[in-house]
């Protein structure tokens, strides 16, 4: 059994949720591994319009 037995439950969840992901490509969950570099410029992109369309959510009364 792992130290902690919790973590090797998670680490099997988090394989059979993924496996179907394979046959695809290899791939990663979203922030996890290291950085691609051609893709960074539209990473950033995203950042930035969550950041836009969160400070649209306000409206002038919630200033007042």
């Amino acid at each position: 059994k792992a130290r902690g037995g919790q973590t090797k439950t998670w680490h099997q969840s988090m394989k059979s949720l993924t496996i179907g992901l394979s046959h695809v490509n290899r791939c990663r969950l979203p922030g996890w591994g290291p950085p691609n570099d051609r893709n960074i410029w539209l990473e950033t992109l995203a950042t930035e319009v969550k950041i836009k369309n969160a400070s649209l959510e306000y409206t002038k009364d919630d200033f007042i």
